[in-house]
C-alpha cells in the first residue's frame, strides 16, 4: 500500500472522512462550531491559554485549536503520537504536545490547564472507572477559572440540558453495566450521577465559584 493511502486511511479513520485533507477541514469546522464559538462567549483571548484534549486522535480537532492558543496538548491511549505530530508540524503547527496516556489520566499539575476537552470521545470508553477517573482529573487539572467542554455522542455536557444530558448518561451506564446485580447497579448509578453533577457545576464557570458546592456536595456523599 503506498504511503498516502495509509496516511489517509489513519487520519480519516476517525471521522469516516474520505482522505486526510477532507478529516482535517472537518475537524476545523467541528472544532469552531462546538469548541471555539461557545468558548467566545466566555473568554475574550485564548491566544495566551493552555488547551488540554482528551482523545485528539488523528489530531483533526487539535490542529485547529493549536491555532487559538499559546500550548495545546493532546491525550489519547493510542501509539501513534509520532506520527500524528510529524502530520501537524507539516501543517507549521508547532505548539503542541502529544502525550500516550493510560485512559484513565492527564498528565498535568494540578490547577495548570485553562482549557479542557473532549469531542464525541468519552461515550467509547467502556469502563466506568476510567470514566470517573477522567471526570476526576478534569477537575483536578483545570485552573481555578479554567473551563470544559466535554461533547458526548453530539451532545454538550451543559447546564441548560441537565435533565437530558443525566438520562443519557445513565442509560449509557446502565448498557455497560447490564451484567451487575441490581444493588451493584444503583451503587454504581448513584455515584455516577454525584460525579455528573460536579461535571454540570464546573461547566463553563469558573472553577472557583463552585468549590464550596463540590465540597458540599462531597460532604453528603
Amino acid at each position: 500500500m503506498q504511503l498516502s493511502s495509509q496516511r489517509d486511511m489513519f487520519f480519516s479513520w476517525f471521522c469516516n472522512d474520505k482522505n486526510t485533507e477532507q478529516a482535517f477541514q472537518r475537524g476545523e469546522e467541528d472544532f469552531r462550531d462546538h469548541i471555539q464559538i461557545p468558548l467566545s462567549r466566555h473568554v475574550q483571548n485564548s491566544k495566551g491559554k493552555n488547551i488540554l484534549e482528551i482523545g485528539y486522535g488523528g489530531g483533526r480537532l487539535i490542529a485547529a485549536a493549536s491555532a487559538q492558543c499559546h500550548m495545546s496538548i493532546g491525550i489519547d491511549i493510542h501509539q501513534n503520537a509520532s506520527f500524528v505530530l510529524s502530520e501537524l508540524q507539516t501543517r507549521n503547527i508547532n505548539n503542541c504536545v502529544l502525550l500516550m496516556v493510560d485512559g484513565r489520566s492527564i498528565p498535568a499539575a494540578n490547577d495548570s490547564i485553562d482549557i479542557i476537552y473532549s469531542f464525541a470521545v468519552l461515550q467509547h470508553v467502556n469502563d466506568v472507572s476510567s470514566l470517573l477517573s477522567y471526570f476526576e482529573e478534569t477537575y483536578r487539572a483545570l485552573k481555578k477559572e479554567g473551563l470544559q467542554f466535554f461533547i458526548l455522542g453530539g451532545r454538550y455536557f451543559s447546564q441548560q440540558s441537565c435533565i437530558t444530558e443525566l438520562a443519557m448518561l445513565l442509560i449509557y451506564l446502565l448498557r455497560i453495566s447490564f451484567s451487575l446485580g441490581d444493588t451493584v447497579r444503583q451503587a454504581l448509578l448513584s455515584t455516577i450521577s454525584h460525579l455528573y453533577l460536579r461535571i454540570l457545576l464546573s461547566k463553563l464557570i469558573p472553577k472557583k465559584l463552585v468549590s464550596k458546592y463540590l465540597k458540599e456536595l462531597d460532604h453528603g456523599r
